[in-house]
């Protein structure tokens, strides 16, 4: 059939005007949804399980409901619908729906204080306090209050599973309050933390007391028993009897006008401040701190006393270096007098006193028993000195140790303890006497002199290091009595101490294998600077290899440490160090180097045995 001639142009309009139509009809049916904007704040679902954005037919009714999870509540519907009831329904409009389910945290969370413990008793007021925070869903932050000063927030390095804030204790009992609050404002339970921040000290062992009363200034320094304050020296015991409080009781032994016994309780603002009060009502401020230890023996010192209001009144108190004793070889029954063996010359006179250290063994049970050794005083009646020897004889003051059945020898190695000093003032006038000097403290030393039958006695204390510049070492505080023991008046200034070198810590026997490394120390005070010689059989050492009797690498010959690289049997012998300085020089005791020998075949060698042909062969015959 022909189509056009059968209408065909009619039936075309027909069909595009039913295509025009569906395509209207399709895009009324496009614009029947529209979107759905679903949030969910805190921790919950909605179901159905609309995505955010979903397309919704418009016109149409739904419902959602909202359902909370543990710990949280759901509180209500928000944006384009409200409502309070968990189950919402609504039609979609064109413009498409906002809604919002909330749900909000009901559960607080919980904070824990690990460190430090509840009750700890704390020396350092700076302190770091730790704990934990948990919840639920999330730790906003954590709150800190010390002695109610105010809340301050803690840190975290990890959102607050440990927290930890910096704090400075008060002296005493301290009140630390700490809570957390998590992101939904719910806050925990607050922890109450109570520390004690100890500022007493448990000990004054080594430390220095400023104590102010009024206008006055002085200082006590404290030994591990013994005690000095410029004036007075004695024994004492202190007692911390609370966190900031201490008893401290002083027994004055010297000099005479000070004997007598002091109390007075300390109370610590913090470790090293606060105030006293004496038992007479006596009170003030005092500080702590450490004191240095300056003092020091007097044995082969030179100490210049310089009055305090006549610069020019000066006396100078002369005390000898004592030499060793040495070994004499054996223990034998004790003469009186005794010849005694020295490890260098006596530096001083005929009718010196001197005190001497005696090893003693008792016979019991059929031996020998070695008991606390025993110090005798006498006086030198002779002295020796020459190439080979040195020695002086001791007459003692008391025969009465002397034992038929003991064993005696002065210990070798130890000092012969001259008692006796020399002194020369800006008068002219010269003698010597006896004395005893005792440290106190770090600071302090009482210095008895006796001499013409006067006792004095003399507290030095120490404000400087002495040093060889000729400056002050210190202060010094003098009371005189007469032989009958009547007061004869005071002295006071300055004093300087020089000191030749005095051994410390002698060097000690080495046994090294053969061509090992060995190394000789001594340790010597003196007034600065101290030089070292080492010898060996004697002999000057060389740094390097140039030593003619050895083929070993020396270093520190000038020095407190020597170094042996490659000892060999040539090394073997005795090894001292010479120390000087301006006022004189002391030679240490001989320290023995032993080097070990290994094992070495000499004859007969073992011999080398060759077979040419084994076993033997049988020849035919």
């Amino acid at each position: 059939m022909n189509f056009l001639r059968n209408g065909g142009l009619k039936n075309i309009a027909a069909i595009v005007s039913i295509l025009l139509i569906t395509a209207g009809v399709c895009s009324a049916a496009a614009s029947t949804t529209a979107p759905l904007t679903l949030q969910i704040v805190g921790n919950g679902t909605v179901s159905p399980n609309y995505t955010n954005g979903q397309l919704l037919n418009v016109g149409q009714a739904y419902s959602l409901t909202a359902k909370s999870k543990s710990s949280f509540t759901f509180t209500g519907w928000t944006g384009d619908t409200n409502s309070s009831k968990a189950k919402l329904t609504f039609v979609m409009p064109s413009v498409g729906e906002l809604l919002t389910a909330n749900f909000v945290d009901k559960q607080k969370p919980t904070l824990t204080i690990k460190t430090p413990a509840n009750s700890t008793a704390l020396t350092n007021p700076a302190i770091v306090i730790v704990g934990t925070a948990r919840d639920n869903d999330a730790v906003a932050t954590v709150f800190c209050n010390l002695n109610g000063t105010g809340w301050q927030a803690a840190a975290t390095g990890n959102g607050w599973s440990n927290w930890w804030v910096n704090l400075t204790l008060l002296p005493n009992t301290n009140i630390l309050q700490a809570y957390a609050v998590d992101r939904s404002g719910n806050f925990s339970k607050t922890n109450l933390l109570k520390l004690t921040y100890s500022a007493a000290p448990t000990s004054l062992n080594g430390m220095l007391v400023t104590v102010t009363n009024g206008d006055t200034l002085y200082g006590i320094s404290f030994g591990s028993s013994t005690f000095s304050d410029g004036t007075g020296v004695g024994s004492y015991t202190y007692k911390k009897n609370g966190s900031v409080s201490g008893k401290l009781q002083l027994k004055y032994s010297a000099p005479p006008s000070a004997v007598g016994n002091d109390t007075a309780t300390l109370t610590f603002s913090d470790t090293t401040n606060g105030n006293f009060k004496a038992v007479d009502g006596t009170q003030g401020n005092f500080s702590l701190t450490t004191a240095t230890n300056w003092a020091q023996p007097v044995t082969g010192a030179q100490v210049l006393l310089t009055d305090g209001v006549d610069t020019n009144n000066q006396t100078l108190l002369r005390f000898l270096t004592p030499p060793n004793i040495t070994d004499n070889g054996h223990m034998f029954d004790v003469a009186n007098p005794l010849v005694i063996s020295l490890a260098a010359a006596y530096p001083g006179n005929i009718s010196d006193r001197v005190s001497v250290a005696f090893t003693n063994l008792v016979f019991e049970a059929g031996t020998f028993v070695p008991v606390a050794p025993r110090t005798y005083t006498g006086t030198v009646i002779a002295t020796d000195a020459n190439a080979t020897t040195n020695t002086a004889t001791v007459l003692f003051d008391n025969s009465s140790f002397l034992s038929k059945s003991d064993l005696y020898a002065p210990t070798a190695g130890s000092p012969l303890n001259i008692l006796t000093y020399y002194y020369t003032n800006s008068f002219g006038m010269t003698g010597n006497g006896t004395f005893i000097c005792t440290n106190f403290s770090p600071v302090g030393s009482l210095l008895q002199l006796n001499q013409d039958s006067t006792n004095l006695y003399t507290i030095l204390t120490y404000t400087n290091q002495p040093s060889t510049n000729g400056s002050d070492a210190g202060t010094f505080y003098t009371e005189t009595y007469g032989a009958n023991g009547s007061f004869q008046g005071t002295n006071s200034g300055s004093f300087a101490i020089e000191q030749p070198p005095l051994i410390i810590a002698e060097p000690g026997n080495a046994t090294v294998a053969n061509d090992d490394t060995v190394n000789f120390y001594v340790t010597a005070t003196g007034n600065q600077p101290l030089t070292y010689q080492w010898l060996f059989n004697r002999t000057n050492i060389d740094d390097g290899t140039a030593n003619s009797w050895s083929s070993a690498s020396f270093s520190g010959s000038s020095t407190t440490n020597l170094t042996i690289i490659g000892a060999t049997t040539n090394d073997i012998g005795a090894y001292q160090v010479v120390i000087a300085n301006f006022l004189g020089s002391v030679t240490s005791n001989p320290a023995m180097l032993t080097v070990g020998i290994p094992p070495n075949i000499v004859w007969p060698q073992p011999n080398t045995v060759t077979v040419t042909d084994w076993p033997p062969r049988v020849m035919p015959l």
